[in-house]
């Protein structure tokens, strides 16, 4: 039996003796029957396993709980916020490492960020270095004294939070954050609070990839909105963030408050006087901009700069898009590039808007095309051929055919490469100049006119680009590329499936003597290696790699445990002399690098060290611009990005796939001087 624990405290014991495990502590253990729940997880400890089952918490008050729990999710959770390549849950507060003015607040998908304001309650504070506002000697206010490490409100702002610390107090007054729901469901607790809360819960369905459910209304992303006077919310890639003004405490009397229905605050009467920046002078109410993201007004003397709040340094962009700022603006925007579709292993498919799935078929498959043209016939069709692995009930792709421009391109085993049936040398370029191939990496690409791309490693691994340009205009089995990876299972009719088995059947061609998908095998349900401990160990082993210090940065923007379940399946069903945890570990490398995370090319070196020619290296990431013969002596400055692959140690060159010293690369045959040729009349 295997004891299960929750939050380390064991509610249940059963009978029976404790279930052994042979691997290092930490690692995560596959058990049939208790892995598939997601709310427990096991991992071995001290060569014992252990599951820990988790508690969920209380959603009381959350009004945005998405439906349809990811994969692996135990709990609902009410919708946290994405900022900066992280992900914060719901009721979280932090300060800025470089800022302490700077907090942020995630509550139900909004970010709200707003600047602190110093509430001061001495004439002569004293600024404390690493703290946001100046501080007072003694804990003692209104007549009454706090000990050290109270907190407290102010007594002349329910708004302001007070602290005594190190024998000095400080007053801060922060932004509420802005609530995800509408005004009939906001209350304040009593008088005596400041912030309003919304009450309740609500289940709600996600909007598109990239919009936003923001008070009962979908925003799409880069759109904005005026909460109230002081805050305004923009969509950012699924997360609402609200930039959010704080008002000073005023120190005058009521009849000296002015106030004004346009501007956020009000402030205190003072005589009109004019402003002085840079060697300027500004009469009052001018408005000038002081750089491309920042308006100010001379009000009555004092300078009132208005900083654009648009995320500018931390835009979130969804899949498939990058971030841009045009010249003349202030705020980025998300483009479109290339959306990346890959196939590896007993075969695993992630689609062009990144979800992953299995699909065993083994018969000839439509894998991308263009599907919304208005002349009969897709400009370009990409089609694999897959066959039974060492089992009946595993495939792998075996070859892959490219349709494009009335020729057919077949990528073949071995890097073997056919046109129109006839055996091709690489580099290879058509004589229409339409298409090109080459090999590099221990790859062969393809590269279109259109801008479409597929690398093909020789063995079963297949990777196809295609450019913003065919943004919805995609089909097959990588999916509509449309940036929403909830209808990528889109059959032929437009329908959408649920099931990867028919969605996988319905992109069948040519069908004849054809092994349908399974249910039993596609699909995403994990596999272990059941009948051999000796596969479930070396499974776990080579797999590991992805949980280790390598892919770390990786793991923050990518979901690692689909591939981690990905490559268990192939080691498991992997044929002798093959290196089967290959093709996960690629792609999972790939699509970090996609991301712009950094992965250390040791953890890879397991996949490529055996491909490498001599005196090569495999790298995670390897220039696509080498050093050869031709031009190792000029200043070589690759614009393209890198990408996994082999690469010639420092101070060697490649020549004719190996790597060698620049030293004994051929010498050029000095061409023979021409005999001109005299004139005939």
């Amino acid at each position: 039996m295997v004891s299960v624990k929750h939050h380390k405290t064991t509610f249940t014991s059963r009978v029976g003796t404790i279930a052994r495990c042979d691997f290092e502590s930490g690692s995560p253990v596959l058990i049939p029957g208790i892995s598939d729940d997601p709310c427990i997880s096991c991992t071995c400890e001290n060569k014992e396993v252990i599951c820990v089952q988790e508690q969920c918490p209380d959603l009381h008050g959350c009004r945005v709980i998405p439906y349809g729990k990811p994969k692996g999710m135990c709990c609902d959770r009410c919708k946290g916020c994405f900022f900066r390549g992280r992900h914060y849950p719901s009721n979280t507060t932090w300060k800025d490492a470089k800022n302490p003015c700077l907090l942020f607040s995630c509550v139900a998908g909004v970010l709200t960020e707003s600047v602190t304001q110093c509430h001061m309650m001495c004439k002569n504070p004293s600024i404390v270095l690493g703290r946001c506002c100046p501080v007072c000697p003694g804990c003692e206010l209104d007549g009454e004294l706090y000990a050290e490490g109270d907190i407290f409100l102010s007594p002349i702002d329910k708004c302001s939070v007070c602290r005594c610390e190190n024998s000095t107090v400080a007053c801060e007054r922060y932004a509420c954050p802005v609530p995800n729901c509408s005004k009939r469901h906001l209350r304040f607790h009593d008088n005596a609070t400041c912030c309003a809360t919304c009450v309740g819960t609500r289940k709600v369905y996600e909007p598109p990839r990239g919009a936003c459910l923001f008070r009962n209304k979908v925003l799409f992303n880069g759109s904005s909105t005026h909460v109230d006077k002081c805050t305004l919310c923009t969509c950012l890639a699924g997360t609402m963030h609200c930039s959010r003004q704080i008002c000073p405490v005023l120190y005058c009397e009521t009849n000296e408050v002015l106030r004004d229905r346009k501007s956020c605050c009000d402030r205190c009467k003072v005589p009109k006087r004019s402003c002085r920046e840079h060697r300027r002078t500004y009469k009052h109410a001018a408005v000038w901009k002081s750089d491309q993201c920042t308006h100010c007004l001379c009000d009555a003397g004092t300078i009132r700069c208005h900083v654009q709040h648009c995320s500018w340094r931390h835009l979130e962009c969804p899949p498939n898009t990058k971030e841009v700022t045009a010249i003349g603006e202030c705020c980025p925007r998300c483009v479109d590039v290339e959306a990346v579709c890959a196939v590896f292993g007993d075969p695993h498919y992630r689609t062009f808007d990144g979800r992953l799935f299995n699909f065993q078929g083994a018969c000839n498959y439509v894998l991308a095309e263009e599907c919304a043209r208005n002349s009969t016939g897709p400009s370009f069709s990409i089609r694999v051929r897959n066959e039974a692995r060492s089992s009946p009930e595993y495939s792998w792709t075996k070859s892959v055919t490219i349709i494009f421009d009335g020729s057919r391109i077949y990528l073949l085993q071995n890097y073997r490469v056919k046109v129109d049936r006839e055996r091709v040398r690489l580099p290879y370029v058509h004589w229409t100049n339409r298409y090109s191939l080459s090999f590099s990496s221990n790859s062969v690409t393809w590269k279109g006119s259109n801008g479409v791309k597929v690398i093909w490693d020789g063995n079963s691994y297949v990777e196809v680009s295609v450019p913003p340009v065919y943004k919805g205009r995609m089909c097959g089995l990588c999916g509509n590329y449309n940036n929403a990876e909830h209808d990528d299972f889109t059959d032929r009719g437009g329908r959408v499936l649920y099931d990867s088995t028919l969605f996988g059947n319905a992109w069948q061609v040519d069908g004849a003597g054809c092994r349908h998908g399974d249910e039993t095998t596609s699909g995403s349900t994990a596999v272990t290696c059941s009948s051999s401990e000796a596969r479930q160990s070396r499974a776990t082993r080579q797999c590991g790699v992805l949980y280790g210090d390598a892919f770390a940065e990786c793991r923050t923007a990518i979901r690692v445990q689909d591939f981690y379940v990905s490559c268990v399946t192939d080691v498991c069903d992997c044929p002798r002399g093959k290196q089967c945890a290959c093709e996960s570990i690629t792609a999972y490398s790939r699509a970090c690098v996609r991301e712009g995370k950094e992965v250390q090319g040791e953890a890879a070196e397991l996949c490529g060290v055996s491909k490498c020619p001599k005196g090569g290296r495999w790298h995670a990431c390897a220039s696509q611009c080498p050093l050869t013969c031709r031009n190792h002596r000029i200043l070589n400055v690759c614009k393209l990005p890198c990408r996994p692959g082999c690469q010639c140690r420092p101070g060697f060159v490649n020549h004719g796939n190996r790597c060698i010293h620049p030293r004994k690369c051929p010498k050029k045959k000095k061409k023979a001087k021409k005999k001109k040729k005299e004139l005939t009349v």
